[in-house]
């Protein structure tokens, strides 16, 4: 029979462990699984998350992103896939703006202590939105982002904050803290920015309008000054004296 699993389950597996010998890579072939209730990461975070919302910590003002972004803060692993598609969204959306990386390890006993310390940083400069992001990958991966000093010290960013963690499913702490959540590193990028190439393309339906606009109004106006021209030279004294 199949188990309904939920995010945050603790399961037990009964299987046999198998290995890809093309690469190398263990997988565990399970044969029978049971759900033992919520796992310990799950719970830590349900317990932080009802602390923080009782505190009033998700009730702040959320504030709004700037919508052209000239100076954009980034904290992210400078060697993963979030920061290559970060950059790539931005280069092909809206090239002007500046992207100021902060490197940290997005996982890891040293996550905590990097992010406060990128917070604190991105704080002392002129920027316009500072973006939280790192790719997917499990929830133990992830859970790192539950952390209640990361939480502080993103509500005390002086800049607006958006938390771009894993995929669409994943929701961690700093997603509620953070004055946007987007469900992926492009995600992100493609919120924060405009598309300048559409701006451009609709600047220039709008100046052709324009100008067809103007050129019949310059139409029709030529036509009211013959017709003018046309009455005045029907009611002009030479033209009674010629008659």
């Amino acid at each position: 029979d199949e188990i309904p699993f939920e995010e945050g389950d603790s399961v037990v597996l009964n299987g046999r462990v198998d290995v890809y010998e093309k690469s190398g890579q263990y997988q565990f072939i399970a044969s029978e699984a049971k759900v033992q209730g919520l796992g310990d990461l799950y719970i830590k975070f349900l317990e932080l998350k009802e602390q923080l919302e009782k505190e009033g910590l998700f009730d702040i003002t959320k504030r709004q992103i700037p919508l052209n972004p000239k100076n954009i803060g980034l904290i992210t692993s400078p060697s993963g896939s979030a920061l290559r598609d970060f950059i790539a969204v931005i280069k092909r959306r809206y090239p002007l703006a500046n992207i100021f990386l902060y490197p940290v390890h997005v996982q890891g006993v040293e996550t905590v202590n990097e992010v406060c310390r990128a917070i604190n940083y991105f704080n002392t400069k002129e920027l316009d939105v500072v973006v939280l992001t790192r790719g997917g990958g499990s929830y133990e991966e992830l859970a790192v982002f539950n952390n209640e000093k990361i939480a502080r010290k993103l509500a005390e960013s002086i800049h607006p904050t958006v938390s771009a963690i894993g995929h669409e499913p994943d929701y961690l702490i700093t997603d509620f803290v953070s004055d946007l959540r987007a469900a992926t590193p492009t995600a992100a990028a493609e919120i924060i920015t405009p598309d300048i190439y559409q701006d451009i393309y609709n600047l220039e339906d709008r100046f052709n309008l324009m100008i067809n606009s103007y050129l019949y109004y310059l139409n029709d106006e030529r036509k009211n000054l013959k017709a003018i021209e046309n009455l005045i030279n029907l009611k002009s004294p030479i033209k009674k004296i010629k008659n």
